[in-house]
Formats: structure tokens, C-alpha cells, sequence
């Protein structure tokens, strides 16, 4: 819930217009091994989160 608030109010400081919804996550991500797509995917989520904060 917190990093749902907090991404929230990241996309109302630059107008984005989205919907973000809870997810409890359960054994799913450890169900396969990341391919190089997933880890480039999450490298750069992180990325624009922590350059949000510059």
C-alpha cells in the first residue's frame, strides 16, 4: 500500500493518467527463472523511480 500511494502521488506530479492497483504476491515470481527481458524491464523501473526523486 505504501508503494502504491507513493507511485501515485510520482504520476499525479507529472500528469501521467493511470490506474495503480494492489497485488499480493504469492510464490509467483520464484515460479521461473527472469529472462533478460524481465531483468531490463525492472532495471529500468527502478531507474525512472529513483530519477523521480532528483
Amino acid at each position: 500500500m505504501i508503494l502504491k500511494n507513493e507511485v501515485k502521488k510520482n504520476q499525479d506530479n507529472t500528469g501521467i493518467d493511470n490506474t495503480t492497483v494492489d497485488k499480493n504476491i504469492g510464490d509467483e515470481p520464484w515460479s521461473a527463472p527472469p529472462i533478460p527481458s524481465d531483468i531490463e524491464y525492472t532495471k529500468n523501473l527502478v531507474y525512472k523511480v529513483v530519477a523521480s526523486y532528483d
